[in-house]
């Protein structure tokens, strides 16, 4: 349990001042019941609903099979311990396994190197919620590299420059720690171990490394870091007969194993897309918070697990190394240069075409002015032929166009129309000889945003337009027909609209994504910090009480000791703050009358009133019962009007507190700023309304969020902490304010009907 920090004192001055030494011993036993921190999803554990009986979690064997399930099973039952009806399954995966069982969604969360792990992110196939912790005397560690080594006594390579000639044996082509890391110093040194080695095997696991350097098999080897020390802890090396070759780039200070390459982020523990959201927020909370002394933690050769890390430098390497899912970036190719720019490819097929299509229509044409000119008897009957094959040109070209869904019209250089085809008049009703901008923009002269001066010069233009008149949107391409002198346009309307409305709705469901993200964030920052900080703040308090018991009255030390009481009560404030925003706080909800709160919260919004604010309480008769935790309503209810105060500022103002019911349907439940929108029916509502100086839109749509504030002095936790709570108890709230006008307030919270609560229901 976690004692509350701010009844820790005034609990202890209830003892009688006579029983110094029970006060003391109490203080002890208080202060050993909250000497032990609970975990956070030991705090608000509850049932969790899966769609599958068993969890299946992929583990890289990297050291083979038994190696594998002796190192992770542990974790699996610590899992199953937290995680009460569900079971864990650990199945070992080799190197070219990972990916393929990923794809195929046959694990639910995998454990696996960094390299395959960044190919597994690239693919949008997993995500990662906790990094891997490594023990070391200095403490533990979230990187690892690679360490290149041979025999103590080959004294023919100082560096990995004398590696050329030399037999090299890696764990797997694959394995980050056993391969890349070496293989990236080994590029920057300058050495090509295809070209240069005189050996390269791959052995599938360290020891078997270990073994044929120390055989003498290979010259030299490489594993990855901390390996080499496990191995002489275990007894399986004597590191007396081991020799590390430096890298390329200087040693990180401070970084406790043999190394030789730079560093990289720990394996991460990943969650393979698709599986349950709420399982794996469960199983990362259930990881972050597992104790470096649990036998899961020791039983993997761990030290835990932490918030993962950036794998931004795993993605570099393989971006370097041109390894997947990099290996062909940057890379032309015929079918990458078809798929990239077909449709210029397109066009100047379509161009090259239509030139030789014009081309011999000219010569036909010549051919034809000859004869003409050659038999001047037959002109006639010529000139007769041509005018009936062009009439049936035209006609052809009207029937296409007719046929055409999208709507087109033809006009000259003043904007006259020579042409419309009927699917634009199904959509602008019957052209009557109109000029284009009378007939699509009702308007009596040029549209300002006529681009025929573009056209004239020979552009083909496109661009969209809205017309509200139809409730359409178009994409619309202007073609020049003709020379600068008598060119008229080809003007071609495609409606986009369900485009368009299809792209508002895919920017708005990301918005809310974005927002969803952001409250779990800080909702999983808090939890996971909040109690244990509470934990330390409480033994803090209790040790400055019985500092200020020992110290007299008149002593300096009085305020000093003071000072530091007051900061840590306002530390626990705000830690409180953070976890009603998030949802986290502790909350007991049961049968509640709202005019019995705001009754019982008047004196202490009173005395936050200044010189004159007026406070008014208007509150209606035999309103329903809600379920509410009375406590967390008061807090919303001072929250309000201390922003009302301060809205006010130092000139006179009112401050108007009201309840009642009302019927709320969708549209009006719309308008709160909670992605949960509760369904419509009676609520019972809480308004607090105020004469001050009003908010802009730009501060309105800002007001909830966490750490905004418009004063200079605030932490912008007020708001947020009442969305926070309003979000729990299952309600809404509704702004409206205006600049200069005021600020109205208006909470809602779902009237009880029938079984819909019960009494004294905790709410995590």
């Amino acid at each position: 349990m976690v004692v509350p920090a701010t009844s820790f004192r005034a609990f202890l001055h209830r003892v009688p001042s006579s029983a110094l030494l029970h006060r003391l011993l109490l203080t002890a036993a208080l202060w050993c019941l909250t000497a032990t921190p609970l975990h956070a999803h030991e705090v608000f554990r509850k049932d969790i609903v899966s769609s599958v009986s068993t969890v299946r979690i992929g583990a890289l064997a990297n050291r083979g099979v038994e190696e594998c399930l002796h190192r992770w099973r542990p974790t699996a039952a610590y899992l199953e311990r937290h995680l009460s009806g569900i079971r864990f399954e650990i199945v070992p995966l080799q190197f070219h396994e990972v990916a393929k069982r990923v794809a195929a969604r046959q694990v639910h969360f995998i454990i696996t190197n960094s390299a395959q792990y960044a190919a597994l992110e690239f693919a949008g196939r997993a995500y990662r919620i906790a990094g891997f912790l490594v023990p070391s005397e200095s403490g533990p560690q979230r990187v690892f590299g690679g360490v290149v080594f041979t025999r103590a006594d080959r004294t023919d390579m100082g560096s990995l420059r004398d590696l050329k000639g030399k037999k090299f044996a890696a764990v797997d082509s694959e394995s980050l720690g056993g391969w890349l890391c070496a293989l990236r110093e080994m590029h920057a040194a300058g050495v090509d171990p295809w070209r240069d080695f005189r050996e390269l095997r791959f052995l599938g696991t360290h020891d078997a490394v270990l073994k044929d350097v120390l055989s003498g098999r290979s010259d030299a080897g490489t594993m990855r870091s901390s390996q080499l020390e496990d191995m002489g802890a275990a007894g399986k090396a004597d590191l007396r007969r081991i020799r590390v070759l430096p890298g390329p780039y200087p040693r990180p200070s401070g970084y406790p194993f043999r190394l030789s390459t730079r560093l990289y982020p720990e394996w991460p523990f990943a969650v393979v897309t698709g599986t349950d959201e709420e399982l794996s927020r469960r199983v990362a909370v259930a990881l972050l918070t597992m104790e470096p002394r649990d036998p899961a933690a020791r039983a993997s050769g761990g030290a835990g697990w932490s918030i993962p890390s950036d794998y931004s430098a795993v993605h570099e390497l393989l971006r370097e190394l041109r390894l997947d899912p990099y290996r062909d970036l940057g890379r032309i190719t015929p079918a990458r240069l078809f798929s990239q720019y077909w449709p210029y490819l397109l066009a100047a097929v379509t161009a090259a075409f239509l030139v030789l299509l014009f081309a011999v229509r000219a010569s036909v044409l010549n051919r034809r002015l000859k004869g003409a000119l050659e038999e001047l008897s037959r002109r006639t009957r010529e000139l007769d032929a041509s005018r009936d094959s062009l009439q049936r040109e035209r006609d052809k070209m009207v029937s296409i166009l007719e046929a055409m869904k999208d709507d087109i019209y033809i006009a000259d250089q003043q904007g006259r129309i020579l042409y419309v085809n009927s699917a634009l008049e199904k959509d602008f009703g019957p052209w009557d000889g109109q000029a284009c901008f009378e007939y699509i923009n009702d308007g009596t002269e040029t549209c300002p945003w006529c681009r025929m001066g573009e056209v004239r010069a020979g552009e083909t233009v496109r661009w969209e337009r809205r017309f509200p008149s139809i409730g359409k949107t178009f994409d619309i391409i202007e073609v020049p027909l003709g020379n600068a002198e008598s060119a008229v346009k080809l003007t071609i309307f495609r409606d986009i609209t369900q485009r368009k409305e299809m792209e508002a709705e895919r920017l708005e469901m990301e918005r809310r994504l974005l927002r969803s993200q952001k409250l779990e964030s800080i909702g999983v920052l808090a939890g996971g910090v909040a109690h244990d900080f509470n934990n330390l703040l409480t033994a803090i308090m209790g040790n400055l009480d019985l500092a200020l018991l020992k110290v007299p009255a008149d002593s300096p030390l009085q305020r000093n000791l003071t000072s530091a009481m007051t900061s840590c009560q306002r530390a626990s404030n705000l830690v409180c703050r953070l976890l009603e925003y998030a949802g986290k706080g502790p909350f007991l909800l049961r049968p509640a009358d709202l005019n019995g709160i705001v009754h019982g919260a008047e004196t202490l919004c009173r005395a936050a009133l200044t010189h004159g604010v007026e406070l008014s309480v208007v509150t209606s008769h035999e309103l329903p019962p809600i379920n509410a935790d009375a406590d967390q309503i008061r807090q919303v209810i001072m929250n309000l009007v201390i922003n009302a105060v301060e809205a006010i500022g130092e000139g006179p103002g009112t401050i108007t507190i009201t309840t009642g019911t009302r019927e709320c349907d969708d549209a009006c439940l719309g308008r709160s700023p909670l992605d949960e929108k509760p369904r419509p029916g009676t609520f019972v509502f809480l308004d607090v309304a105020d004469t001050g100086s009003g908010m802009d839109e730009e501060t309105q749509a800002r007001v909830f969020e966490p750490f905004f504030t418009t004063r200079s002095m605030g932490r912008g936790l007020g708001m947020a902490a009442v969305l926070g709570i309003v979000r729990v108890h299952g309600g809404a709230i509704l702004l409206e304010s205006e600049a200069g006008r005021g600020t109205v307030v208006r909470v809602l919270f779902p009237v009880i009907h029938g079984s819909d609560w019960e009494a004294d229901d905790p709410v995590p």
